[in-house]
């Protein structure tokens, strides 16, 4: 197998990205930048030049739809819902010629990638209750996923194999459910107020008004959609969003090795 190198992968990403996008496009599926790929496009038209992923959402009607009508040689969009196997809390669309390994992670069908999270509705007055339940179970699965054999650490195997014995009454397909249903808890057409709880940086709860239409932002060259209110979104997450954070906390966050099949 051949090693993919950095470049190249962000070049992968984008190729999933574009697809994906004309897929939706095609459908009338309902997508948005997301995350630092939306701070990116914003504050860089690009890349933030520190990062190496690639990250979109879709209101939960538009994601379901989604993962209904995709179907790919090429591309491969999973969830935790729909593989017992698969780690991670948000879904991924997968490059099924690549093979990709992220530290304390194994899924055998990984590769290079863009992820996806759903953008569910939320009762603002029991979000943060709300938001406590999904991470709880969230927390569970992630336990049971964690990749043991990855911890340099003697004593942190030993405690994480512990708890996996301990959690074991619960299989990882039950976790799913439950993290699903507590996501879709409260409808996406009766909310006011909406949230990706399964997100690391976005699970603010925001007005639905902001993502009522798309406004195109360039991203490496090409056009993609941004929510309305992304400027309200943008400083809900990260505050000043147009002021560069200091040097030392510029640096990659992903420890991935990724290779052609």
């Amino acid at each position: 197998m051949r090693e993919i190198g950095l470049e190249e992968r962000k070049k992968l990403q984008l190729d999933i990205l574009l697809d994906v996008a004309s897929f939706c496009e095609k459908h009338g599926i309902t997508y948005f930048l997301s995350s630092g790929t939306l701070l990116g496009a914003v504050r860089h038209q690009g890349y933030i030049p520190w990062d190496d992923d690639i990250d979109i959402m879709m209101p939960r009607p538009d994601y379901e739809r989604f993962f209904a009508l995709y179907n790919s040689s090429k591309y491969y969009a999973v969830d935790s819902f729909r593989d017992n196997e698969f780690p991670y809390h948000m879904a991924k669309i997968i490059d099924t010629q690549t093979f990709l390994k992220e530290k304390r992670r194994s899924y055998h069908k990984l590769g290079v990638h863009i992820d996806l999270f759903p953008l569910d509705g939320v009762n603002i007055e029991r979000w943060k209750s709300h938001l406590h339940i999904v991470e709880f179970y969230e927390y569970i699965r992630n336990a049971k996923c964690t990749c043991v054999s990855d911890f340099s650490n003697v004593w942190k195997r030993i405690c994480y194999r512990l708890l996996q014995a301990f959690l074991s009454v619960y299989s990882k397909r039950w976790l799913a459910c439950k993290i699903r249903e507590c996501l879709m808890k409260y409808s996406w057409e009766t909310s006011e107020y909406v949230s990706s709880l399964a997100s690391w940086s976005e699970k603010y709860p925001i007005l639905k008004s902001n993502f009522d239409k798309g406004v195109s932002v360039w991203f490496e060259g090409k056009q993609y959609n941004a929510p309305m209110g992304y400027d309200n979104w943008l400083k809900l997450i990260y505050g000043n969003y147009m002021q560069l954070p200091p040097e030392e906390k510029r640096i990659l966050g992903h420890a991935v090795t990724a290779f052609y099949k």
